[in-house]
């Protein structure tokens, strides 16, 4: 039953993260319940849960976040588009779906206020931005 606590778990935290860390420690979960089911020994169970569950972290965590179509947070704003709003001490200033942000603009070339710039990058808390052709 512990096992299946532990799938559960992994599932419901991963699917309000998803980070795709906890997934891999369901997969070795599950994999334990089914040699509790035949009788083997508690230590092997351990023992198969962590081999499978860290070898699955290794093996499919960097496809699995490559693969996910979906970004979060501050870099979903990469590839949009954002208006000039103002500049300050620290650089200019843009607005992006309503809310203001800092960002960085590295040309010689001047950006007016109203123009519209492209999100390039995010540095820190700043967007990366650049002049919109």
């Amino acid at each position: 039953m512990v096992w299946l606590a532990i799938f559960a778990g992994s599932i419901i935290i991963e699917l309000f993260s998803l980070t795709f860390f906890t997934l891999w420690f369901g997969f070795g979960a599950i994999v334990a319940y089914c040699l509790s089911l035949l009788g083997v020994s508690l230590w092997i169970q351990i023992a198969i849960f962590l081999t499978v569950s860290l070898v699955s972290l290794k093996l499919f965590r960097q496809y699995a976040l490559k693969s996910y179509k979906y970004k979060t947070n501050i870099n979903a704003l990469i590839g949009m588009e954002a208006v000039v709003s103002g500049k300050n001490s620290t650089g200019i200033l843009v607005k992006v779906n309503g809310i203001e942000w800092a960002a960085l603009y590295k040309s010689e070339k001047e950006v007016d206020l109203g123009e519209r710039v492209l999100i390039k990058g995010v540095q820190g808390v700043k967007l990366l931005i650049e002049r919109k052709d």
